[in-house]
């Protein structure tokens, strides 16, 4: 069964942040594109994390930037993939300062204009309130309160068979509580 958002009511979700995570310095000193600097080791271990957790992928990273997840999911499936990036955390453009103001917080948005990822990622949460479990897969962002949920990678080694396990056990335990 679908959410109005297109989510499933089961569903567990890991937030990606590619580089660092898929796109390491080991793999960008191949020097072949931005695309193709992608560990295919890495882009397997992220697939065996979605296929066990049945989860799909909510791009955190900045590339949500540049490109749509439509684009994203081509892109990655050239590189074996066989996941399905389902979304992304919201754009500068798209933050709702409620959710500071939910959390308790006071300031806003850094001067860059961009908020702490781990809001950011609040932000997209509380309007899938039917997500079952999440992991954050990231090289160390601000998460703040979303921290135990997250595995940060090492951007010189990205995305290791050390962290699957882990982020299967994150993923398939609770999600966080929404800010709602």
């Amino acid at each position: 069964m679908l959410a109005p958002s297109g989510i499933r009511m089961t569903e567990r979700v890991i937030f990606l942040d590619v580089d660092g995570v898929l796109n390491t310095a080991r793999s960008r000193t191949l020097g072949e594109g931005r695309w193709r600097d992608l560990d295919p080791q890495a882009v397997a271990r992220l697939d065996q994390i979605l296929e066990r957790g049945r989860a799909t992928v909510v791009l955190s990273s900045a590339w949500r930037k540049a490109v749509d997840p439509q684009e994203v999911q081509a892109r990655l499936a050239e590189n074996g993939f066989r996941g399905t990036v389902r979304d992304r955390i919201p754009l500068r453009e798209e933050h709702d300062p409620a959710v500071l103001e939910r959390l308790g917080e006071t300031k806003v948005a850094r001067a860059g204009g961009a908020w702490p990822r781990g809001y950011e990622i609040q932000q997209w949460l509380d309007a899938h309130p039917k997500v079952a479990g999440i992991v954050i897969l990231d090289e160390g962002h601000d998460m703040k309160h979303l921290q135990p949920w997250l595995v940060e990678t090492n951007h010189i080694s990205g995305l290791r068979d050390i962290h699957v396990e882990r982020a299967l056990a994150i993923l398939l335990g609770p999600p966080p509580p929404r800010s709602r």
